[in-house]
């Protein structure tokens, strides 16, 4: 996980808590945060984001809000889901590994 850390003068790295805090982003006026929305997918558009498929859950509506900025905050299991969905994956991991080599037991 990224940290914010601030090298001491015996280049050991110190916790930044009290210094730097970002702006709450619900006062941020440049962007919007959307509850009650569950994110489908994120819009892709010649391999740029240009938006994302939500579904209101209060009445099950789903719509295509088109932004310049995405950021996708969900959580561990959740973020790798929404990328797949949208079409955003990783490259194959094995095309670069040597195969695996599996020993008989005894």
């Amino acid at each position: 996980m990224p940290l914010a850390v601030h090298p001491t003068p015996r280049q050991r790295p110190r916790l930044e808590r009290h210094r730097r805090r970002p702006r709450p982003a619900a006062h941020d006026p440049r962007g919007e945060i959307a509850d009650r929305c569950l994110c489908l997918r994120v819009v892709l558009d010649a391999g740029t984001v240009t938006g994302v498929t939500v579904r209101d859950l209060a009445d099950g509506g789903e719509r295509t809000v088109t932004v310049r900025a995405v950021v996708v905050a969900a959580d561990a299991l959740r973020t790798p889901q929404l990328l797949h969905a949208s079409g955003i994956r990783p490259p194959a991991r094995r095309r670069h590994r040597p195969p695996r080599r599996h020993r008989p037991h005894p």
